[in-house]
């Protein structure tokens, strides 16, 4: 139950992108663009939108790829022109967000320093630090930390520890229990997962192992009951199940 919940999460987020990605494109003709919302929120600050301003949101546009690519200089010449610094493109996700999901250290380091907004969210609660954890670089979850970003993210919001779990990026992991986050947290979907029992999902003995030396709770269940030790005796995931009873999973 907990895997096939958590998979139809998953598709309705792509669905998502994109329906979100073919509005934008008959709008200003590229493959990406901006959003002018939040989840729950109005519009943000130094948003655009897509029917009234063409011209500023394909700059946003611009800026977003110039930070994916780590074109600095093309970033500053679009910001020279007055491009905000956290312009959001459609699913809220900003050049900061593009930057350390590209894993480019040296235009997070610009975008910071030019006042870039570590803690931004986009429309499913995600962050820059997740978006480091994603891309496994722990040069980047050490910037941002240092910098101020939020290890856990706002309450409803995707934990960056969950996003390494879900990719299994093992290095974003680590630095992430080093920094002091939470092996407890729990996927801000509707079966409300926690990360131990999001790692026997994802099959992953060395996420298991990273959690549970971290202190995560082998007894933490989602909404249906699932536990971790159930699912991988479930699964016949034998290797992972005598990891989780060394650490005192019983059920």
């Amino acid at each position: 139950m907990a895997l096939l919940e958590l998979n139809t999460q998953r598709a309705m987020r792509v669905f998502y992108i994109l329906l979100a990605g073919a509005v934008l494109a008959l709008t200003i003709g590229s493959a990406f663009g901006c959003s002018t919302h939040q989840a729950g929120t109005g519009p943000r600050k130094g948003a655009m939108s897509a029917a009234s301003h063409p011209a500023d949101l394909k700059k946003i546009g611009e800026l977003y790829e110039a930070a994916k690519h780590g074109d600095i200089a093309e970033a500053q010449a679009i910001l020279a022109g007055g491009v905000a610094i956290d312009s959001d493109p459609l699913d809220g996700n900003t050049p900061m967000m593009a930057a350390c999901r590209a894993g480019k250290v040296e235009m997070v380091k610009f975008l910071i320093r030019r006042g870039a907004n570590v803690n931004w969210e986009n429309v499913w609660g995600e962050t820059p630090l997740g978006c480091a954890a994603e891309a496994d670089s722990v040069e980047l979850i050490r910037l941002l930390v240092a910098s101020g970003a939020r290890i856990e993210g706002k309450k409803g919001g995707r934990s960056p520890l969950v996003m390494a779990v879900d990719r299994k990026t093992l290095n974003a992991l680590k630095a992430l229990v080093a920094a002091h986050a939470n092996p407890n947290a729990k996927d801000d979907g509707a079966d409300k997962t926690p990360a131990l029992l999001l790692a026997v999902i994802r099959n992953s003995l060395p996420c298991v192992e990273i959690l549970v030396r971290a202190g995560a709770k082998s007894s933490l269940a989602d909404v249906h009951g699932e536990t971790p030790l159930a699912l991988a005796k479930k699964k016949h995931e034998w290797l992972i199940a005598k990891a989780l009873q060394s650490a005192g999973a019983t059920r």
